[in-house]
């Protein structure tokens, strides 16, 4: 194996650093298994010059939702090993076909690595090596750094190039980091002992993307957006996944028609402009789900097709932000803090999230003549996104935002008119 290391570096609750050593020793344990790591290169160091203080959900019957939110103090734990890179060759991840009959690139640990643009271009049954075109699941993406060179091959044709491994263990040696990083990530973000190589909800069936993606835009509405890395198991795809499937039993699972609603206006964005705009591994995965009038996703991509959800919402406040400040420049700030005023603004954006407090609900709003406004609303708040309003609030304080002024107010009530 070529001496190329890697490090990585994660923050770990302070509460849980008598665990990483317990980490370490199973991934000497799995170097060992693997033969061709080097276990006695495995090395950590404990930054203590690096703290800060970190937030989490923790289980409370008592508290709303069952959950609430506390404060607790990390460090930087940094950790060095060597990387598995065989006879100048690294494996970068694998090409499976979706259900839309496009390329979905996953590369390790799910980095954005710039890959040539013909492995989406290329469909997947074919092997650069060796030239054989057939039948295949999924097909695997090499680099050899030193040649800068790069090749797409079939589970045979791996042993050419890692000494007759077979796709499964290079997989395993390539990913072996990998999983100790997701170990120490769980260690900094939840209290419970995480295996990181537990298997997540997925399976051979497929999802309806409309119905998933109303089912994902509901559990964000009530609970905000909670990813997979931070959330494990109560992440927004698998709560999504859970009443996805609980509607067959329970017609109260089903999502509010605005939900649905929602998920039309983000299956037609990644559709269209997605797939113009699209600039990175990320942003290319998610048109490809849905790419050819896909109307199915497979499970396995139930995390990614749920993340479109907020991406489309960055995409939108953009978009909105932009069209302001080419017709009315940066815009200014509203009023003088402590004044109570009246405008007519647009709602441009709602968002939730869940604090030690409870649900707070995020409004975004653009008056008439282009200027920013947000409203950090107690408890859930239903406006309608491009809808005018006359709002009536209290200026607390003047900010600013992606570089433009951004009044923060208070104390809002709403009162719909036609703009």
């Amino acid at each position: 194996m070529d001496k190329v290391f890697e490090i990585i570096r994660v923050y770990v609750a302070i509460t849980c650093l008598y665990r990483v050593e317990d980490g370490m020793a199973k991934l000497r344990r799995r170097a060992r298994k693997l033969g061709r790591v080097e276990e006695e290169a495995l090395t950590y160091h404990i930054d203590w010059s690096d703290t800060a203080e970190l937030s989490d959900l923790i289980r409370d019957p008592n508290a709303e939702h069952g959950f609430r939110r506390v404060k607790y103090q990390a460090v930087a734990v940094e950790v060095s090993g060597p990387a598995v890179r065989i006879n100048g060759w690294d494996f970068i991840g694998v090409i499976q076909g979706a259900a839309s009959g496009e390329a979905v690139l996953l590369t390790l640990n799910g980095k954005d690595i710039e890959v040539p643009a013909r492995y989406r271009e290329q469909p997947t049954t074919r092997c650069e090596h060796c030239g054989t075109k057939r039948r295949r699941k999924q097909t695997y993406v090499l680099h050899n750094v030193s040649l800068n060179k790069w090749v797409q091959v079939g589970s045979t044709c791996l042993k050419d190039f890692f000494d007759d491994t077979t796709p499964e263990r290079v997989a395993q040696m390539a990913s072996w980091l990998t999983g100790f990083e997701n170990y120490l990530t769980a260690l900094g973000s939840a209290p419970e002992d995480i295996d990181p190589d537990a298997p997540r909800q997925t399976g051979p069936y497929g999802l309806h993307i409309a119905t998933y993606l109303a089912h994902a835009a509901r559990d964000i509405r009530e609970h905000g957006w909670k990813s997979r890395g931070e959330y494990r198991h109560e992440s927004t795809a698998d709560a999504a996944l859970e009443t996805y499937h609980a509607v067959a039993k329970d017609p109260k699972a089903d999502p509010a028609p605005e939900d649905f609603r929602k998920a039309a206006k983000v299956l037609e964005w990644m559709r269209g402009p997605l797939t113009e705009t699209a600039r990175s591994e990320y942003e290319r995965n998610l048109a490809a789900l849905v790419a050819n009038g896909a109307e199915v996703v497979w499970a396995k991509h139930a995390g990614l097709l749920a993340s479109a959800i907020t991406c489309y919402d960055r995409a939108m406040d953009r978009a909105a932000r932009q069209a302001s400040e080419d017709k009315h420049g940066k815009g200014n700030h509203v009023g003088e803090v402590g004044q109570r005023l009246t405008v007519r603004a647009r709602v441009t954006r709602l968002s939730y999230t869940e604090g030690y407090y409870g649900t707070t609900t995020v409004v975004g709003l653009r008056t008439l003549d282009g200027n920013a406004l947000v409203w950090f609303a107690s408890g859930v708040k239903e406006y309608d996104e491009g809808n005018v309003y006359e709002v009536t609030g209290t200026v607390k304080k003047h900010g600013e935002f992606a570089g433009a002024p951004q009044t923060i107010v208070n104390r809002c009530r709403f009162k719909a008119v036609t703009a």
